[in-house]
């Protein structure tokens, strides 16, 4: 599951803005100049700018969160007859609005924590320099349900990518994905964030005592509740999934 990593890459504050600037001017010209003095000022400097940057990416995010859509799901699962939002569908949504708010996203693929499993990085970047990074880890996406082999490795891989960009998206920017009007009932409400980081969590300590569980525990989701995965089953099922894993978890650790 995906975890924040803090960056802190700092753009400059104009001169005109910036108070250090005339301090280290005034150090300069003084005929005593202490170089420890010089340094003290410049790590001040760049710790002021870095809480400046900070700043403005929580301002930034908050703000594109709040302008966020919720975003219908468009597309279906022809296996598991479950649908879903495509990553395109997102994409095109959500990236003129966090685009407006200064904020740019960059993809890209780091160590697994397994074999057979690939990791997602999201790079969320503010223009004012501050940057977070989130991860997101899942089993290679190369078989159907029976457990036959139905793509390449590399089209495997590609597709878990894809399947973990659209979660750290949604994830990162707090996106609601809700399905069709039902007829003018209130759309279906999906588990939180935290609900399903805190049930990934448990499957993750599972498969780390008994190999293959999460792929037979996906089955079991896609049977019991027609879900293509934790994310995208409804809040009602929460209880039950937390429950079950919560036995197994205990049967496994033993």
């Amino acid at each position: 599951m995906e975890t924040p990593e803090r960056g802190s890459e700092i753009a400059a504050t104009p001169v005109s803005q910036d108070p250090y600037i005339g301090m280290i001017e005034r150090v300069c010209t003084d005929p005593n100049f202490d170089i420890d003095k010089m340094e003290k000022l410049m790590q001040m400097k760049e710790q002021h700018e870095t809480k400046l940057a900070k700043q403005a990416y929580a301002e930034a995010m908050a703000s594109c969160q709040s302008d966020m859509p919720s975003i219908l799901k468009d597309a279906e699962n022809s296996h598991t007859r479950s649908k879903y939002a495509t990553l395109g569908s997102v994409q095109r949504a959500i990236k003129p609005i966090y685009a407006r708010h200064g904020l740019s996203v960059t993809f890209g693929e780091d160590d697994a924590p397994k074999d057979g499993w690939v990791r997602t990085t999201c790079c969320i970047q503010h223009k004012g320099g501050h940057a977070e990074t989130y991860r997101r880890d899942g089993p290679l996406d190369g078989a159907g349900l029976a457990g036959k082999t139905n793509k390449t490795q590399i089209q495997a891989i590609a597709s878990t990518h894809t399947y973990n960009q659209r979660y750290l998206l949604c994830g990162a920017f707090a996106i609601a994905i809700v399905d069709d009007d039902h007829d003018g009932n209130a759309p279906l409400e999906y588990m939180t964030d935290a609900q399903v980081f805190e049930l990934e969590e448990i499957l993750s300590a599972i498969e780390g005592n008994d190999t293959g569980a999460t792929g037979r525990f996906g089955k079991w989701i896609t049977k019991s509740f027609g879900c293509d995965g934790i994310a995208a089953c409804p809040a009602s099922a929460y209880p039950r999934i937390k429950s079950a894993l919560q036995a197994k978890l205990k049967e496994v650790a033993g």
